[in-house]
């Protein structure tokens, strides 16, 4: 299904579920080629993975291809779902959405951010006959291409609400920079848990990326986060206990391995895993989106160190 919109010499193609998205991903590229700032979330491999693994009904997923002289310039990824709202149930237009999903965005060459793509969509929705209420962007970054969009352009009716935040370490400087900006306290914790790391035999930080140890490293992570909190005695929602969770960051592997964008990190003590981190590296970033812990080693701040 193809609009084109002569006034703006832009075309919208509509694409659903898997099928749509294996069918986009020259465009995808094209696209993230052009991107001034990527995200992990950004990736096709991690929608990849979404719609393989956590997404009940693919189908129901639909890509908004924008295309502007034959080029790809927007890829707006939407799903029909409910909102309650003021004791009403509203026909919404979402980004996807699940636990394992912290942030989502539209895709968009830094060129077409100065265009009105949103007003474009919605004269879209119109002309098709499609029946929605309202369009949520939930879990977006303050430089998300949508953010930025509606800025540019603002539609009629829009509200942009703070929903929570989003940490982060800047690494540009050196290590003794980066821990004077550091309380005092937490320096003094921290001095205080390598010093009982020291007392332990055969500590190790490995950093994997890729080979037969990479497989070996997410088994020892899994193990790790389910021994606390979130295992069978807990809240029951370590990855290792959900099929569908345990394929989701398989598939991240598979797909983004060979192009060097994951990372499994472990700390280990007599070859016993005690912390780890599920990351996945873009460009100037290392994004830690899983962490886990054997709080048995509490004493150590084993998930400190390993940062």
């Amino acid at each position: 299904m193809r609009r084109l919109f002569p006034d703006e010499a832009v075309s919208i193609t509509l694409l659903r579920g898997m099928e749509g998205l294996e069918s986009l991903r020259d465009a995808w590229s094209k696209i993230l080629s052009g991107m001034t700032r990527r995200h992990f979330f950004h990736l096709w491999e991690w929608h990849y993975s979404y719609l393989k693994c956590l997404e009940t009904n693919p189908n129901s997923l639909i890509y908004f291809l924008f295309m502007k002289e034959d080029s790809p310039i927007a890829i707006f990824p939407l799903q029909s779902t409910k909102t309650s709202l003021g004791g009403l149930r509203l026909k919404t237009l979402a980004f996807p959405s699940h636990n394992h999903i912290p942030l989502s965005d539209m895709i968009c060459r830094r060129e077409a951010l100065q265009l009105p793509l949103f007003q474009l969509l919605v004269r879209h929705l119109r002309d098709e006959g499609k029946s929605w209420d309202m369009i949520r962007l939930h879990h977006v970054l303050d430089d998300a291409c949508a953010i930025q969009i509606t800025n540019n352009h603002p539609p009629p009716r829009f509200l942009i609400r703070q929903e929570g935040r989003c940490d982060f370490i800047d690494a540009a400087e050196t290590y003794e920079v980066f821990l004077s900006g550091l309380s005092k306290n937490f320096r003094r914790s921290l001095k205080r848990a390598k010093q009982y790391l020291g007392e332990l035999p055969g500590v190790q930080f490995a950093f994997t990326q890729n080979g037969p140890e990479l497989e070996e490293r997410f088994l020892a992570f899994m193990d790790v986060e389910a021994s606390g909190w979130k295992g069978t005695s807990g809240s029951g929602t370590a990855i290792k206990l959900h099929p569908n969770l345990k394929c989701f960051y398989q598939t991240l592997i598979r797909t983004l391995c060979p192009s060097g964008n994951i990372s499994v990190n472990t700390l280990s003590t007599d070859k016993k895993c005690i912390a780890a981190h599920f990351c996945i590296l873009l460009d100037d970033t290392a994004y830690v989106l899983k962490i886990g812990y054997d709080e048995g080693y509490k004493r150590y701040a084993p998930g400190n160190l390993l940062i």
